[in-house]
């Protein structure tokens, strides 16, 4: 468990690593495993200095040749290196030992293997292990200081296999035959007759061409050159080549309507303009004008749709943009009114709102 989610009087056993043990105390620590490998094996990357001369060394070059034959202070970077390793095991040992207040618990597998690994190396210096007396048979033998038990090992045959509750009912799932898993395979998808595939694929590109569109719509000011601006927006919609020509072909008209240049005549205050406002039940609501244009003293909101104006539609999208004039009429004081324009690779369709 996390120190964090226990206070001092917690009965709980916590396994931590030796950093997150730094500055705690407890009664006995248990060291499960003295055989680790070093955090700075061949393959880590780890960066060190050296002070003659002045230099930044890293870690995974040590083994090269370069760590062999270059020193530092008459000593070879590799055996710099190994040093640094087993100052920082020392260290970690020295903090692991000093988290107990009353023992120590060290769990290795064979001790003759482990004086050379991890804290091995370390209970030779302190225990002299080699010359310490170990249990011929499972059983705890003091020595001094020292407690050492030896574990008999879990035979195959005494290994505990995990039983049910309800014994009847294991019985009885013992005795039954298996039953083979069936996986019933899903039904082919009906497919569409290929008018329909046409169809639904013009929908698709008419589509996408038609959100290109809006946005060229939205920036363009109707007397420079209309293809970068096409270009980069194309860029930025991921639009293919069919809905990039659908809409070069669809500008061609759509430039010289009435509505296109009445809206490029008229000074654009803004494009693509965030609006907030409170709604009836006095909620928040943000929403995104198109374009907002200035003709003479009013104002105007230009909002690009796409489809066609059903009559259920063409109610909603009135109520949308009224609700936008008035906002922009309170924040200004001009009047303003706005147009709906059902603009795609089909329709062209502009409504007025009062």
């Amino acid at each position: 468990m996390e120190p964090s989610l226990l206070d001092e009087t917690t009965n709980a056993i916590r396994v931590l690593t030796i950093h997150g043990a730094k500055g705690l105390e407890f009664d006995t620590v248990i060291l499960p495993d003295i055989e680790f490998q070093s955090s700075s094996s061949r393959d880590a990357i780890d960066i060190f200095t050296v002070d003659d001369p002045p230099s930044l060394v890293m870690r995974d070059g040590i083994e090269t040749l370069s760590g062999i034959c270059r020193f530092s202070d008459n000593r070879p970077l590799k055996e710099i290196g190994s040093l640094r390793d087993k100052a920082e095991t020392r260290r970690l040992f020295y903090v692991a030992i000093t988290r107990a207040k009353s023992q120590v618990a060290i769990v290795c597998n064979n001790v003759d293997k482990v004086t050379n690994r991890g804290f091995g190396r370390y209970l030779c210096e302190i225990f002299d292990v080699n010359t310490l007396q170990w249990p011929d048979q499972p059983g705890v033998l003091t020595q001094g200081l020292v407690a050492l038990e030896k574990v008999a090992p879990l035979q195959s045959d005494c290994a505990a296999h995990g039983r049910l509750h309800d014994p009847e009912l294991e019985a009885k799932l013992a005795s039954g035959q298996i039953v083979p898993c069936e996986i019933p395979k899903p039904e082919p998808p009906s497919l569409l007759p290929r008018a329909d595939v046409a169809i639904a694929r013009n929908a698709i590109a008419n589509r996408g061409a038609g959100i290109l569109l809006h946005r060229v719509l939205e920036r363009w000011d109707g007397a420079s050159d209309v293809a970068p601006l096409l270009a980069k927006l194309a860029v930025e919609a991921a639009a293919d080549e069919r809905a990039i020509d659908l809409v070069r072909r669809r500008l061609r008209v759509v430039s010289s309507s009435a509505v296109f240049r009445r809206i490029t005549n008229a000074e654009t205050i803004g494009r693509e303009m965030p609006i907030a406002f409170f709604d009836n039940s006095g909620a928040i609501v943000q929403k995104r004008i198109d374009r907002l244009i200035r003709e003479g003293d009013a104002d105007t909101v230009i909002d690009y749709k796409s489809g066609e104006p059903s009559e259920s539609r063409l109610v909603r999208d009135r109520e949308q943009v009224g609700l936008y004039c008035q906002v922009i009429a309170k924040m200004t004081g001009r009047s303003c009114s706005g147009i709906l324009w059902y603009i795609d690779a089909e329709n062209d369709v502009a409504v007025d709102v009062k």
